[in-house]
């Protein structure tokens, strides 16, 4: 038998016991318990302790467990700065695999609409951990009691179990962080180089293939320098495409084929601008696909 309150396992007929204190039922009251309704008991108040750990009183606190009302909503610090990193401490790695699909499906997104810039990570992020911060306790509770009630269900109550499968973990962390990477790989080399166009770089110099004096208005017959880089980070052949976009119907003003080593990540060169004033977008073309465009100005002056 086991303690009604803290789960220890008593000797047959124990009155009290022998870690708590607690009185427990006597044998002939426990066989008219229904079985279900022990476990019940079991995995409602001593289940969630054994599952929690040393922070149990902590989360009983913020669930509101005493109240008898779940609470869902709760502040919960260290959710908030280490985010993902809680969620493997914890052992909520279905969660956590949630939460990087979600990124992972909002990336594909965002490049596919070509709306993608170094600020909507820090956005995410800072959403991600808003949102971790206030309802990382309840999605906890969530996962704790229906591990509980799992691991209860077939009418036996495991202490051991319910000890090893809940709790935190330092292994935990080391998961985060291989799943983080994992994520980075599918988004930089799947999901960018298939649905990603790079942004062409206009000026008037370069220095080591970096573009200086940056501007996107030249006059006619300037000499004028653009820079970018393949979304594969692979050179080959690609074509380079110029339109008019003043004109009533978008034409083709120039194009030309090129070739880059494959180890080039990307492209600086220069040209020289279109003789007549107006609004022109290059665009850069590789296996029959636009991988980079940018537009520029020609304006006399």
């Amino acid at each position: 038998m086991y303690c009604i309150k803290c789960g220890e396992k008593q000797n047959d007929g124990a009155s009290f016991c022998h870690h708590c204190g607690a009185a427990q039922k006597d044998q002939k009251e426990l066989a008219s318990v229904p079985h279900k309704d022990l476990v019940n008991e079991f995995t409602r108040e001593v289940g969630l302790k054994l599952y929690v750990g040393d922070k149990a009183e902590y989360y009983f606190n913020k669930w509101g467990l005493e109240q008898g009302e779940i609470v869902k909503t709760s502040w919960n610090t260290a959710a908030f700065f280490l985010g993902i990193f809680w969620l493997g401490y914890r052992k909520m790695y279905s969660t956590l695999v949630i939460i990087l699909l979600i990124w992972i499906g909002l990336d594909a997104i965002f490049y596919a609409l070509e709306i993608y810039h170094a600020g909507i990570d820090y956005l995410i992020g800072i959403v991600t951990a808003a949102v971790l911060g206030l309802k990382g306790n309840y999605l906890y509770y969530l996962q704790a009691n229906k591990r509980v009630g799992k691991l209860s269900s077939n009418g036996t109550y495991s202490k051991e179990q319910l000890v090893q499968s809940g709790g935190k973990s330092k292994l935990g962390i080391f998961i985060s962080i291989g799943l983080s990477i994992l994520y980075m790989i599918i988004s930089v080399y799947f999901i960018l180089p298939k649905l990603s166009t790079e942004v062409i770089e206009f000026g008037f110099d370069e220095i080591d293939a970096e573009i200086v004096q940056p501007s996107e208005v030249f006059e006619p017959n300037d000499e004028m320098f653009y820079s970018f880089y393949f979304p594969d980070m692979k050179g080959g052949s690609f074509m380079i495409v110029i339109e008019d976009v003043m004109s009533s119907t978008s034409s083709i003003y120039d194009q030309w084929d090129d070739e880059v080593p494959p180890d080039w990540l990307g492209v600086t060169n220069s040209m020289i601008a279109p003789s007549d004033e107006g609004e022109y977008l290059m665009k850069v073309i590789k296996n029959n696909k636009v991988v980079a465009k940018g537009t520029f100005y020609v304006v006399r002056r």
